[in-house]
């Protein structure tokens, strides 16, 4: 006869949340892996797994757009066991004048290579309503598995004039964002001020989408290619839809710093005198095309349908892209807690471009 704490024990390994107490989470959890260690009813035996410390902040909101993002950042957590094993603390904050403070735990698990054991990480869910937010920082705190990095994550870029925001990113050892996603005038700014504020910087999801593309076009200069041909860049056009804005002026600020040009102002076109950048909002696809004298026009085109085109000496060729499900950049942004030099150099180019 199957118990009553089987059933629990089984419903938490497949992921069905349960509501707790906030203040007994940790108990919780506990009783539920002391169960999990005890169990020899199930064939496949459930292993807890914890490289990181996951926190990802939703914010709420009734319009459309708003329970878009929410969603998207929920996919985001249901798909992380698969790429990379954490304790994620989810908070869900919403305004209102009524201050309600509620949590859930739950597991995601993943079978193992062989097919023998559930590999699973925790799940902790508060949600917060009005002022109830303020007890968060804390909570979290207190949940962290210690001994274990402590990554943040935002849909955007966080606003630190939120106390609730500030006591988050004081907790982070990294601060992982996606400026596309920001409903800032511009993101790229605030978005470097993070850079110092953690221990191991910060990381945007956009600009590790776009890691492959950047890849082609160094490689394309590459010998027989000289580094004079690289310095006799003359135009960058960067082609990218609405959503991508802030990845299309993070790899002009690329193209910047590695070229080791300091231009700035503009609206939608900025020149040194020597070499010019220019950025197009339009198409589907993420497009950079280069302009060397004599006419010589280089382009990668990083494709909808995720492949990548390369244009040289008016060949083309078609390649594999990577993986840019956001699950996927997530656990690339914390394979390392190194600073990204490259990136902190393009985005401080990029915040001169406004």
């Amino acid at each position: 006869m199957t118990s009553t704490e089987d059933i629990r024990l089984e419903q938490f390994s497949a992921g069905v949340q349960f509501a707790v107490d906030p203040d007994s989470i940790e108990r919780e959890l506990a009783s539920l892996w002391r169960s999990a260690g005890k169990s020899t009813d199930s064939g496949q035996p459930v292993t807890r797994a914890c490289l990181w410390n996951v926190v990802v902040h939703v914010e709420e909101r009734e319009d459309r757009e708003g329970a878009g993002y929410a969603q998207a950042m929920i996919d985001l957590v249901n798909a992380m066991p698969r790429h990379l094993a954490a304790r994620a603390l989810v908070l869900r904050t919403q305004g209102g004048s009524e201050a309600k403070l509620d949590a859930w735990i739950s597991a995601n698990c993943i079978l193992s290579g062989d097919g023998g054991k559930l590999v699973c990480s925790e799940e902790i869910t508060l949600a917060s309503k009005g002022a109830a937010d303020r007890r968060l920082p804390s909570l979290v705190r207190a949940l962290l598995v210690p001994a274990m990095p402590t990554a943040v994550v935002f849909d955007g870029v966080p606003d630190q004039s939120d106390p609730m925001v500030a006591a988050l990113v004081r907790l982070a050892d990294r601060i992982v964002i996606s400026a596309d996603r920001s409903r800032m005038v511009n993101p790229l700014e605030r978005a470097a001020g993070l850079v110092d504020a953690v221990p191991a910087a910060a990381m945007d999801l956009g600009w590790l989408a776009a890691r492959h593309l950047r890849q082609e076009i160094a490689a394309m200069f590459d010998p027989p290619r000289t580094e004079a041909e690289a310095r006799s860049i003359e135009r960058v056009v960067v082609r990218a839809p609405k959503s991508q804005r802030w990845s299309a002026w993070l790899t002009l600020g690329w193209f910047a710093s590695a070229l080791g040009v300091d231009v700035r102002g503009g609206d939608g076109s900025w020149s040194d005198g020597r070499v010019t950048f220019v950025h197009e909002e339009r198409g589907s696809d993420f497009e950079v095309t280069i302009s060397l004298p004599e006419d010589c026009t280089l382009s990668v085109c990083s494709e909808k349908s995720g492949r990548v085109a390369v244009t040289d000496d008016l060949e083309v060729v078609h390649r594999p892209g990577e993986d840019t499900e956001r699950a996927a950049l997530l656990a690339r942004a914390l394979t390392s807690r190194a600073q990204d030099d490259a990136f902190e150099a393009a985005l401080a180019a990029a915040g001169r471009l406004t």
